[in-house]
């Protein structure tokens, strides 16, 4: 049996498993009293980068365990996902879908990981993160009340992110502003939500020097 690596943690008084965890579970299961180790001792962030490589292939693993993990080592030493890169020898590519589900909204990420059945695999996840907030909770429930593939999912993704996109390029007016006056209707359109005071009377003003200024107006209607 390749040797599994461990360290000595002293105030404790014992070894910790660093890389060949499934190795031991394997011994123990076969009822073996002593396996080879090798005894290192690393610093903290090596010993969270070998769990971070031993593990990335568990198909059991939840995928917030590693995005966890990846983050811990990103925030404890400063490193950028390229660096997180260099150390696991992972895909940078790779790196980043997984942080990126640490950027769920906080009640799709707590049901996700508190789902122990695994409905929503690291796939499913990672495309439901690729939207606004606002818009993830009501497509993971979708997602499973349907019992949509990964691929579906990412279909499904992708037609809301379209959508959305069609709706910007349109330049579809948020707030709408009006006030007749004795001669007229004058209309503010604004894109965006909030609309306050002082932005209505700076528009009327630009406006007002615009028009004092010659400068032809928009959408002029004329009579037959």
């Amino acid at each position: 049996m390749q040797p599994i690596t461990v360290r000595y943690i002293e105030a404790d008084d014992f070894y910790q498993i660093i890389a060949g965890e499934r190795r031991y579970r394997a011994a123990q299961a076969a009822g073996l009293i002593e396996i080879p180790c090798c005894v290192k001792t690393p610093k903290a962030e090596e010993v969270l980068v070998h769990q971070i490589v031993e593990n990335w292939q568990r198909a059991q693993l939840h995928p917030f365990e590693i995005a966890d993990a990846l983050a811990q080592l990103r925030d404890a030493n400063g490193w950028s996902q390229k660096q997180l890169s260099d150390e696991t020898g992972k895909p940078e590519a790779e790196i980043s879908k997984l942080l990126r589900l640490l950027e769920l909204e906080p009640g799709v990420q707590k049901e996700a990981r508190d789902d122990a059945t695994g409905a929503l695999s690291f796939r499913h996840l990672y495309n439901i993160a690729r939207l606004a907030p606002t818009d993830q909770a009501a497509i993971a429930t979708a997602v499973r009340q349907q019992g949509l593939s990964a691929v579906e999912t990412e279909r499904l993704v992708k037609k809301e992110i379209d959508h959305r996109k069609g709706i910007a390029k349109r330049g579809s007016p948020v707030t709408r502003v009006e006030y007749v006056t004795a001669k007229a209707k004058v209309v503010l359109i604004f894109r965006r939500q909030t609309v306050e005071q002082a932005d209505i009377l700076t528009a009327l003003d630009e406006a007002r020097a615009k028009a004092a200024g010659s400068q032809p107006a928009l959408n002029i209607i004329r009579p037959e």
